[in-house]
């Protein structure tokens, strides 16, 4: 089933969520989103069709696939320079990718 129409029909609204994950990505202290691959598939979709594959590459880059966040989402944020013990995670989808293409959707 198509991951847009499924999504609405549950009233997720893409673009809402797409300006907010956009929003807390350019403050710079978000690390990564977990969604669903439904979700991510999605957002790469809609992404396509509104013409941000390029605009929104770094907002679709942050978004990981981890199973089961059908429902909902978890923000990761950056490490603050306030505590030197803590360490970020690696990125786990390259700069210049988007991890789109893994879920079938080319940008």
């Amino acid at each position: 089933q198509d991951p847009i129409a499924q999504a609405n029909k549950g009233g997720f609204d893409f673009k809402r969520n797409f300006l907010y994950f956009t929003m807390m990505i350019n403050t710079g202290y978000m690390h990564s989103i977990f969604v669903s691959a439904t979700i991510k598939r999605g957002f790469c979709q809609w992404a396509k069709a509104n013409n941000l594959s390029e605009s929104g590459a770094e907002v679709l880059r942050r978004l990981f696939v981890v199973d089961g966040h059908h429902h909902h989402f978890h923000m990761r944020m950056k490490c603050s320079p306030n505590y030197p013990t803590c360490q970020n995670q690696k990125d786990l989808i390259p700069k210049g990718q988007t991890g789109c293409e893994q879920l079938g959707v080319k940008l």
